[in-house]
């Protein structure tokens, strides 16, 4: 009934500015339901004020000073949405840009900018006085300015989407200058509202590209997104854009190389060209360039016979990601992986398991790497036979050759592929067993989830598991706890040890033991009294386990 009368009183708009002051009771009374319940009727008391309008201004006012969070925001939002007819409380609002509360902030920025030419004055002596705050600061940022100086930045770029100002040259100053802000959330807002401004000329690409090699990646990426709508502007900066492939931030340069992608067969050329150099960004290149597309295949192909290892490099790496996938790349990409140079090799092996099972034709390759002595290609034939070969006959005994690999993380690799291969890996079974007292974590790990997922057929496993209960490292026993449940009934042998562990000084180790000791299938009755002991646990999480 409550939500009814509000939506009468929303559609009857400044007709009902006599219930203005029973609406503000409402949001400030706790009816005692729920705090949705609560949290709902205020956002619905606060819309029947804002279609109202002017009369519920002062009401709104005073809300603003409430202590509650939600209020706060639900009073600023409805000024918002009452618009100029709200000017009085312009003010008002410019302080809220400050609050402590994200929330109430974000909502104070949109109110503002909905307040119309009046609010250009305020908001722009707003940055300037935060502004001069944290300059005369010891600390670098004074973070209450900080963040009102942010909010009232994204105000004025929410100001400016709606609103010419009487004095561009004044508001792009201060733009300006909020681009080099020491706060990198200031300097973000800046670059949206300079692209909300619909300011452009050379000063703005200059602030653009600056604002791309922020050393922050939000700001970066607000830079992109801005030039990403404004073609025009990508073109007249594609030489500098070409620079940041370069750069030592590699968010700058991924970015830098996604705004070139845009400009097609121009793009692909400074893309091309700028992959030549030692220092640039090569798999960002090769991304962009596979955005590109099927236009400049040909291009590309052309590239794999280059005598630059560099071009050769991006080639394979843009034509293993293109899609759709050019004709006769798999066999091309085979035909040079035997003799290619060391780098373009591990590329090409990059590209040939990303296409998974269209690289089916190079695998006899692939397999002669197998045995290489560098542990970069030998982890990238694992993947490659993997992804390409899943149902090969050979792949198993491949995979199982390389778990005893001299490099744990090859030997980790092979285990969790062959444990991906689903029931036909349980013929590794007795090779991957001496792998639980690997000294390396990961193979360790890796070996003892293998076993668990082939469960009865890998009950060999149960008896060297359990010695693993006890020690010093306390994340292994709890991972050989919860594997020894995933056995489920063919780790009933661990029984005993695991009701050792229900009374174990460390409180993660009783709850996992108890998980353990539910999963094996037991009787109920032959684990009572472990359950009666848990209950009377004095950590709590054991007794809800």
């Amino acid at each position: 009934i409550r939500l009814a009368i509000l939506d009468v009183l929303t559609d009857m708009g400044p007709q009902a500015a006599e219930a203005v002051p029973a609406l503000a009771l409402a949001m400030r009374q706790d009816m005692n339901r729920s705090r949705t319940e609560e949290r709902h009727q205020d956002f619905r008391a606060a819309i029947a004020l804002s279609h109202i309008g002017k009369p519920a201004v002062e009401v709104l006012r005073n809300l603003l000073t409430e202590e509650s969070e939600g209020l706060r925001a639900e009073a600023t939002a409805a000024l918002g949405r009452i618009g100029p007819d709200a000017s009085a409380a312009l003010a008002d609002l410019v302080r809220m840009l400050g609050d402590d509360s994200p929330r109430v902030r974000d909502d104070a920025a949109i109110a503002v900018g909905n307040m119309g030419i009046a609010a250009f004055a305020p908001l722009l002596t707003a940055i300037g006085k935060n502004a001069s705050k944290a300059s005369n600061s010891e600390a670098n940022v004074n973070e209450t300015s900080a963040r009102a100086k942010a909010a009232a930045v994204r105000a004025l770029g929410e100001l400016l989407k709606q609103t010419a100002p009487e004095e561009p040259s004044e508001v792009q100053s201060v733009l300006e200058s909020a681009v080099g802000d020491p706060d990198a959330e200031v300097r973000a807002q800046a670059v949206q509202a300079i692209v909300q401004s619909g300011l452009e000329d050379a000063r703005v690409d200059e602030l653009l590209i600056h604002s791309l090699q922020d050393t922050v990646e939000s700001v970066s990426v607000a830079a992109t997104n801005a030039l990403a709508t404004r073609a025009a502007m990508i073109r007249r900066t594609s030489t500098e854009l070409a620079k940041l492939l370069r750069d030592s931030h590699d968010h700058a340069a991924r970015q830098a190389a996604f705004l070139l992608h845009f400009l097609g067969d121009d793009g692909a050329t400074l893309l091309l060209n700028a992959s030549q150099h030692s220092d640039s960004r090569i798999e960002h290149i090769a991304h962009s360039l596979a955005l590109i597309g099927q236009p400049i295949a040909s291009r590309l192909t052309a590239h794999l016979d280059s005598s630059d290892p560099r071009l050769r490099q991006v080639a394979v790496l843009a034509l293993g990601e293109m899609r759709p996938l050019p004709q006769d790349v798999v066999a091309k990409l085979a035909e040079r992986l035997p003799s290619e140079d060391p780098q373009v090799q591990i590329s090409i092996l990059h590209a040939l398991a990303s296409l998974g099972n269209r690289a089916t034709n190079a695998v006899d390759a692939v397999r002669e790497l197998k045995n290489d002595p560098r542990d970069a290609v030998r982890l990238q034939v694992i993947d490659v036979l993997f992804s390409a070969a899943p149902k090969d006959a050979k792949l198993v005994s491949e995979l199982t050759s390389m778990i005893g690999d001299t490099q744990p993380q090859v030997q980790e690799r092979a285990i969790e592929r062959i444990t991906a291969l689903g029931p036909i890996g349980v013929r590794a079974v007795d090779d991957v067993l001496p792998q639980l007292d690997s000294e390396n974590d990961g193979v360790r790990r890796a070996a003892a989830a293998m076993l668990a997922s082939f469960g009865r057929s890998a009950q060999a496993a149960v008896p060297q598991l359990i010695k693993h209960l006890h020690g010093d490292d306390l994340s292994w026993r709890l991972f050989v706890i919860a594997i020894l449940g995933q056995f489920g009934e063919t780790a009933q042998p661990a029984r005993a040890e695991l009701s050792q562990l229900i009374q174990d000084p460390a409180p993660d180790v009783r709850a996992a033991a108890l998980q353990a000791l539910a999963n094996l299938q037991l009787d109920p009755s032959e684990i009572r009294g472990e359950l009666y002991s848990a209950l009377n646990d004095s950590e709590q999480a054991v007794v809800d386990v």
